[in-house]
This record gives structure tokens, C-alpha cells and sequence, in this order.
């Protein structure tokens, strides 16, 4: 089952941090209908790695951002690692 994220505000900028392992395998992000594939594998272990970054957003609409785990190998993603940035005075 997909894990999806709807921002309730717009922004300029999205990322996605999780941990990469020798367990970990493949997943994609679809950021507004828009998919790309990735792995999490390496030789090693790290629990705070950059597994998605895009940038130059409409600050004006609203993104759809799903995550899959392709292969059910490990997909550990971080409990504040959905960040959004937008341009402008803070709310």
C-alpha cells in the first residue's frame, strides 16, 4: 500500500529522508503524476539520507507526493522526513 502525502500548504521545494542499508531495496516517488524509481540499497547503513529532493514548485498549487516500496524490502522513512519549503513570511 502506497504511503501518499498531501501538504496542506503549498511550497517551493519537497524532501524525503529515510534510511539506506544492505536491506533496504527499491521504491518510487510520484510527485504530481510524475514517477521515478530509486533504491535505498548500500553497503552500508545510514538513517538520515536524502531518498528524494525536487525543487522549483508552483508555490501556488497544491502537490501529491506517493511513496511505494517496489520489492517489500526495507523502506524506512523518517517520522519528520517529509519537509516542504516555500518562499515568503512564515505563517
Amino acid at each position: 500500500m502506497p504511503l501518499t502525502f498531501i501538504p496542506t500548504t503549498t511550497g517551493t521545494a519537497f524532501l524525503l529522508t529515510g534510511t539506506i542499508s544492505p536491506l533496504s531495496g527499491h521504491y518510487s516517488v510520484t510527485l504530481d503524476n510524475i514517477t521515478t524509481n530509486y533504491t535505498g540499497q548500500s553497503p552500508f547503513t545510514k538513517l538520515d539520507s536524502l531518498l528524494f529532493f525536487a525543487s522549483g514548485l508552483d508555490p501556488q498549487a497544491p502537490h501529491r507526493v506517493e511513496v511505494v516500496n517496489d520489492d517489500g524490502a526495507l523502506l524506512a522513512l523518517q517520522a519528520d522526513g517529509f519537509r516542504v519549503f516555500s518562499l515568503g513570511d512564515p505563517m
